[in-house]
């Protein structure tokens, strides 16, 4: 999970790329925006403390930059379906 391995790396200032694209087969990038779009939903507030909140935040800001000035992760250009299921009519 995107948190769980966030925790993990927080005393070190995030995990790394290979680590990254291991484990969710995404960039660092779209790991990051991802990341920061979870932890600032409501529900996280029950799980995490604000201070590991806030330190997540801080790592993604300081990959992607201040959230004004972010700009949207590239998708591929030929994205492959995530799965398909045959038709049963």
């Amino acid at each position: 999970m995107l948190v769980t391995l966030a925790i993990a790396w927080l005393p070190y200032g995030g995990p790394p790329e290979e680590r990254i694209w291991e484990q969710f087969g995404i960039s660092s990038e779209r790991y990051w925006h991802r990341l920061d779009y979870v932890v600032t939903l409501r529900r996280w507030s029950r799980f995490l403390d604000a201070t590991t909140i806030a330190g997540i935040r801080t790592q993604a800001t300081a990959q992607l930059g201040p959230p004004n000035q972010r700009k949207e992760p590239t998708r591929p250009s030929n994205p492959m379906p995530i799965m398909s299921f045959p038709r049963t009519d």
